[in-house]
């Protein structure tokens, strides 16, 4: 049984679950779990990779489990059971959901001319990531705005009108040229801050889920991020001036992409009316699910994430141009997606 781990339906789904072993796997150790003589009773796993898994036949459909637990699908939402659904078949769970929306410590925009929407508007991005970065000496004291590539790049492209994969996960649209666009887009708000050894180099040294997180320390001006963080916020720094917006696309329509629900993660949160500003960016981020989407369903899921993520980073180390670097990634996706036919 498979439990798509990052993801989420609804609050207190964890039905079905055996009472056995369970164990979270990273990439590499899935595969092995064929070899095994006493495979976990569950597995987490990462429902961009799920797909590949189920097509060479690592993960069994829990058509029958579903069936015998008496589990109500219903109770997921659409968006997380699509991604863990392959040829028709279920061969996942969704536990977490994720939305991805932009975030932004207002003690640090304020008096810099610019407003949290500001940062939204693709015209104003270099420029407000510029103005709000800070830099102490030869390094980096502030980032002005973290467009969080690799790891967001499917949301840049579907702001560019782009669709990375096929809605029946299995033709990559790696070489579209609006997604070298969006990303030499996103690559030019790093450029504008510094070179992308000295951004990650600062990044690094963040403390994302303690007291002294980026907000907090003023280290980070505005980024797009997952929600669950705003729970960090809530718990290290209640006091910390935050304000969401939703991610938009060239003519200023919201986009989020999501991996599946967020009232489990936001079941406290959106109870707290004295602290109007994580309310607010509470409510941001359920009214951003209306404009969601999900990568589909792929058998060579992890084959293409990692073709996507390489020549992201290709371009970030100066090694390749967005254009090249795609149409090599769309390569070697598609070899990966037509092989698992």
């Amino acid at each position: 049984m498979c439990h798509g781990a990052e993801t989420s339906g609804r609050k207190g789904d964890r039905a079905g679950h055996r009472q056995g072993r369970r164990q979270r796997l990273r990439r590499p150790a899935v595969p092995r779990l064929r070899r095994s003589h006493a495979p976990p009773d569950l597995v987490y796993l990462d429902r961009q990779l799920l797909g590949t898994y189920a097509a060479r036949g690592t993960l069994e459909p829990l058509t029958d489990c579903i069936a015998k637990q008496r589990i109500d699908v219903s109770r997921y939402r659409p968006a997380a059971l699509k991604e863990v659904t392959l040829d028709g078949k279920v061969y996942g769970l969704p536990e977490f959901y994720d939305n991805r929306v932009l975030l932004v410590n207002d003690a640090a925009v304020a008096g810099s001319g610019f407003t949290p929407r500001d940062l939204t508007d693709r015209a104003k991005l270099a420029t407000a990531a510029q103005k709000l970065t800070v830099r102490t000496g030869s390094g980096l004291s502030r980032i002005g705005s973290d467009p969080k590539i690799p790891e967001f790049l499917p949301l840049w492209a579907k702001a560019n009108g782009v669709q990375m994969l096929s809605d029946d996960g299995r033709t990559a649209h790696l070489d579209d040229p609006r997604l070298a666009d969006a990303l030499q887009c996103a690559k030019s708000l790093i450029d504008a801050q510094g070179d992308w050894s000295a951004v990650k180099a600062f990044q690094d040294s963040f403390d994302f889920f303690g007291e002294k997180n980026a907000f907090k320390q003023g280290q980070l001006a505005a980024t797009l991020m997952d929600d669950w963080s705003l729970n960090v916020l809530a718990n290290h720094s209640p006091n910390v001036r935050v304000s969401a917006a939703p991610f938009t696309d060239t003519a200023g329509a919201p986009v989020d992409w999501v991996t599946g629900s967020a009232q489990e993660i936001f079941g406290t949160l959106v109870q707290l009316e004295d602290r109007p500003a994580f309310d607010a960016a509470v409510r941001t981020v359920l009214k951003a699910q209306e404009s969601a989407f999900t990568m589909p369903a792929s058998p060579a899921g992890s084959e293409f994430k990692t073709a996507w993520q390489n020549a992201v980073n290709r371009v970030l180390s100066g090694e390749q141009q967005p254009a090249e670097a795609l149409r090599q990634a769309q390569q070697e996706a598609q070899r990966a997606l037509d092989a698992a036919r």
